[in-house]
């Protein structure tokens, strides 16, 4: 008997090891690439970053013109890397030393921190494709022309608060953030503003606080300051999306056997959105099906995965218990 508890132990964690692999975006499971290397020259670093991120924005221009995905960060550097050195082998060789740099002055410098956390050089556990997106959203918003982010990110240090709080509402507004009523509130006019929760974050951000704030256009912050906080806001908001995402699934789960069939995936869905074609919904549970890896049914994990991933929109909020209804996510997606 307790052999047979011990094997079916094994079992159940050798099936939890392979859904969590294939739960990992491909720029997850890269990660590993990372380690090694010597460090890089700080000033070296600096300019690189710069760089890096006029790339990467550039690149996913191009491929949300031509309706393509966006690459994974670790995808991109080492098709970046390559590109910059010919050799596959000096290319990871770089970029292993570009890690370790960045490994060795994250404490000290907010930059190098920022890089390594969207890079996923630095906190792998907690890496996420969408932080990428998340600070390119806020330095697109705060130079504008994505072409001149190498020249202005290398030379800016400070940004103003009506800058902050401008790039603050463009990634709130934006499909990569799960924006809920602490964050974004309508005005009179029907127009989305940030709450005044939010705009006491931002304050906060400012040395010497409220009470260093004149007036919007010229109070200053630093730069990295703020995307830092912006990666902590994000990170907070897609938690509070899979918790609730979380609930309705159990709501939804009518048998509560912990999958959901096709029949209540459907039910789910619809709720949440009526608009859905029946051939997206399909796709949606094929791709769930993938992700939980056995049966005919949809596992927990992989609908929060497909929630979030596809923003999925909240249903009536009755749905959502009295606990996590007043912080319901609210899908800005893109159209």
């Amino acid at each position: 008997r307790a052999r047979t508890d011990r094997e079916e132990r094994r079992r159940l964690e050798r099936e939890a090891a392979e859904r969590e692999r294939r739960m990992g975006s491909n720029g997850k499971r890269m990660l590993g690439m990372y380690d090694g290397g010597k460090p890089t020259a700080t000033k070296t670093i600096s300019a690189q970053i710069a760089a890096i991120y006029e790339a990467k924005a550039v690149g996913d221009a191009k491929n949300d013109k031509s309706g393509k995905e966006r690459e994974d960060v670790p995808v991109f550097l080492t098709n970046y890397f390559i590109r910059q050195f010919g050799l596959k082998s000096l290319a990871v060789k770089n970029l292993q030393n570009l890690a370790a740099g960045i490994r060795a002055e994250k404490e000290a410098n907010q930059r190098f921190r920022v890089f390594g956390k969207l890079t996923g050089m630095v906190d792998k556990d907690n890496y996420d494709d969408n932080y990428c997106n998340v600070v390119l959203q806020a330095l697109s918003s705060l130079i504008g022309d994505i072409k001149q982010i190498k020249e202005r990110y290398s030379e800016t240090t400070n940004c103003t608060l009506q800058q902050a709080a401008f790039g603050t509402l463009e990634v709130f507004k934006s499909k990569y953030y799960f924006t809920d009523q602490d964050d974004l509130v309508e005005n009179g006019e029907g127009e989305l503003q940030l709450t005044d929760k939010v705009k006491m974050e931002l304050i906060n951000l400012v040395p010497g606080g409220a009470a260093a704030v004149t007036d919007l256009e010229t109070t200053e912050l630093r730069l990295d300051n703020w995307l830092e906080w912006l990666l902590k806001t994000y990170h907070e908001s897609k938690v509070n999306a899979s918790n609730v995402f979380s609930s309705l699934y159990d709501r939804f789960d009518k048998n509560h056997d912990a999958v959901l069939d096709l029949a209540e995936f459907t039910e789910l869905l619809l709720a949440a959105d009526p608009a859905l074609e029946e051939s997206t919904i399909v796709e949606m549970y094929a791709e769930g099906l993938e992700l939980t890896g056995e049966g005919d049914s949809i596992c927990k994990e992989a609908f929060v995965r497909i929630a979030l991933g596809h923003h999925l929109n909240l249903p009536d909020p009755t749905m959502v218990d009295s606990e996590r209804r007043s912080r319901s996510p609210v899908s800005r997606a893109a159209e």
